[in-house]
């Protein structure tokens, strides 16, 4: 098996999420269900990360990106992967990767407004909040339009030593809780919008090709 794909099915947390999920097999528990917890991880962890609690949103944010993990894992372990149930974990990776950085932003604005950040006015955490959250947002929607066509196990960015690249995802709530949330939102206004550029290379390269 190629590198990629046996990174991408047996990467350290995917062997977590299918080791917590294998005893709720035959269950009335579906795929899906998973999907729909880890929405509802994801909306409270970018409520308390809006109103600036760190700690909370950054635990949700970590169980919420398990999850991610586990809907996946279960559907291959069961047998009930299905279109809709791919649609509806997508749009929670594109979306919730996007409106966490914006509410990362809005909870560091008020800490600014009320005795500031790094020396960094609230108004400005707004628009690196909006950078951040747009970059991500972006690189999400053209890396899955990039991995249209492409062999099973292949990503547009390939994780090594047992881990996705999608784990960095678990930063997101790891920084925040050590007290780096400002660090995190000033990196990813950056790294947010260099991967979109990365990836639509990468796509403008494949159509020059065709």
């Amino acid at each position: 098996m190629a590198e990629d794909q046996s990174l991408r099915y047996y990467s350290w947390t995917r062997r977590a999420a299918r080791a917590c999920f294998r005893p709720f097999i035959g269950t009335r528990l579906t795929p899906n269900h998973i999907t729909a917890l880890r929405w509802a991880a994801a909306t409270a962890a970018c409520g308390f990360f809006f109103r600036g609690d760190m700690m909370s949103g950054g635990l949700l944010w970590v169980g919420s990106a398990f999850l991610d993990r586990c809907d996946g894992e279960f559907a291959r372990m069961t047998g009930l992967s299905s279109r809709v149930g791919y649609l509806f974990d997508l749009i929670g990776d594109i979306v919730f990767n996007g409106i966490v950085f914006a509410a990362l932003g809005l909870g560091i604005s008020i800490s600014a407004a009320l005795g500031g950040v790094l020396g960094i006015p609230g108004d400005i955490w707004l628009i690196i909040g909006g950078l951040a959250g747009g970059g991500v947002f972006l690189a999400g929607v053209l890396a899955e339009i990039n991995e249209q066509g492409m062999k099973e196990g292949e990503k547009t960015f390939n994780g090594r030593w047992g881990f996705d690249f999608d784990d960095f995802a678990y930063l997101i709530g790891i920084i925040p809780c050590l007290g780096g949330a400002p660090y995190l939102l000033i990196g990813a206004s950056t790294g947010g919008p260099l991967a979109a550029v990365i990836i639509g290379a990468k796509l403008a390269r494949k159509r020059m090709a065709c």
